[in-house]
């Protein structure tokens, strides 16, 4: 993925196992982009209103993802 322009932030709210999921996506220049999945509101609220803000200050949508996945390194188990 290129550097792109975050030009939509949008929530996807659906039905998982009778359990209400919340989808943040991010509309970039020329493709949709699953940021994460939430089971909790108040997680899903906290992450959208970070990014809201990011994108608001002019954070590329490339540097939002990259961090996204270093911190999901974070918490990779070793087996």
């Amino acid at each position: 993925m290129k550097t792109q322009e975050a030009q939509s932030l949008l929530t996807k709210f659906f039905y998982k196992d009778n359990h209400l999921h919340f989808q943040i996506l991010i509309q970039a220049e020329s493709e949709l982009v699953l940021f994460g999945e939430y089971n909790d509101y108040g997680l899903y609220k906290n992450a959208f209103d970070l990014i809201q803000q990011k994108i608001k200050n002019g954070t590329r949508i490339i540097h939002l993802l990259e961090k996204k996945l270093n911190e999901e390194k974070l918490f990779v188990k070793v087996a």
